[in-house]
């Protein structure tokens, strides 16, 4: 480890971490503002991920888990490069997620009049209006595509057919709300 790296552990133990931390954070802002830019143009995720893996890093100084052989400009960039992925996954699967309700909820004698964007943004709506379990029932078995039987495992259910039912039940549902928004909403 580099003495300086010394010198930033010492000062964050002792107290002193505004200092360090600031430090760290103008020498890495450039280096994960490049990291983020790949797949955005957007600053503020730079210093989002930024701020989280500071964060993680102070935590790890402070209950003495840090591992002092690794330099703590690789370490924050390894915890910002990880966090980035999780979040860039996380949004893949809500992107994923959007598509997939559009297309898995078929009933174009309802849908054919609403924009793509409508649709998409009206399925993403009514999904976060269902229960826990029913978002849980169609995201496995819709959108992770996993088999009943895993779904009835992750969701708790006695059987694959017991999971299969209530999903169309969860699916019926969504779509009898799709209908109801489309009467109610859009003539």
């Amino acid at each position: 480890m580099k003495s300086k790296d010394q010198d930033i552990l010492r000062s964050i133990k002792n107290g002193d971490d505004r200092k360090a931390l600031e430090q760290i954070y103008k020498s890495m802002l450039p280096k994960i503002k490049k990291l983020v830019n790949v797949g955005t143009e957007r600053e503020e995720d730079a210093k989002d991920i930024l701020q989280e893996a500071l964060l993680v890093f102070y935590k790890q100084v402070m209950t003495n888990k840090f591992d002092e052989k690794y330099e703590i400009a690789g370490f924050i960039y390894t915890v910002a490069k990880n966090l980035w992925l999780n979040q860039i996954k996380k949004n893949q699967r809500f992107v994923q997620l959007n598509e997939s309700s559009v297309a898995d909820i078929r009933d174009t004698n309802i849908l054919d009049q609403i924009s793509l964007e409508e649709r998409e943004a009206l399925v993403k709506k009514l999904f976060d209006q269902l229960d826990d379990k029913c978002k849980q029932l169609l995201t496995y078995s819709l959108f992770e595509g996993l088999n009943m039987k895993e779904v009835a495992e992750k969701t708790g259910h006695t059987s694959a057919n017991a999971a299969t039912v209530a999903m169309h039940r969860c699916k019926k549902y969504l779509m009898e709300q799709v209908k109801k928004y489309k009467t109610t909403y859009v003539i």
